[in-house]
C-alpha cells in the first residue's frame, strides 16, 4: 500500500517563489524543489493495481491554461505525526 496524492508540476518560476517566501522558517525539512506539486487529491492508501489504475486514467487528461495566486502559507499536520508547509492558492481558469 502506498499514500497517494494526485498533483500537477508547478512551473520553475513559481516554485522558486514559494521557496523564496518560505525560506526564513525554522525546524523545517524542505524537500527537492522538483517534489514541489499543486495538490488536487489525496486518495489515501492504495494497493498496486489501484494506482496503475490512477495513472492509466489520468494519463488521457488534458488540463487547460489556469491561473493561479498564492493566497498564504500554513503549516498542516500530516496525520502521520509530521507538518508539512503548505501554500494556499486560488485558482482561476484562464
Amino acid at each position: 500500500m502506498q499514500h497517494v496524492i494526485i498533483g500537477i508540476p508547478l512551473p520553475d518560476l513559481i516554485k522558486k517563489n514559494l521557496l523564496l517566501q518560505c525560506c526564513g522558517l525554522s525546524n523545517a525539512h524542505w524537500v527537492e524543489p522538483e517534489q514541489l506539486h499543486l495538490s488536487l487529491i489525496d486518495a489515501g492508501k492504495r494497493n498496486s493495481s489501484e494506482v496503475l489504475d490512477m495513472i492509466n486514467v489520468l494519463q488521457g487528461v488534458a488540463l487547460g491554461p489556469f491561473s493561479i495566486t498564492l493566497e498564504g502559507i500554513a503549516s498542516i499536520s500530516t496525520g502521520h505525526g509530521s507538518q508539512v508547509v503548505a501554500a494556499q492558492a486560488a485558482v482561476t481558469p484562464a
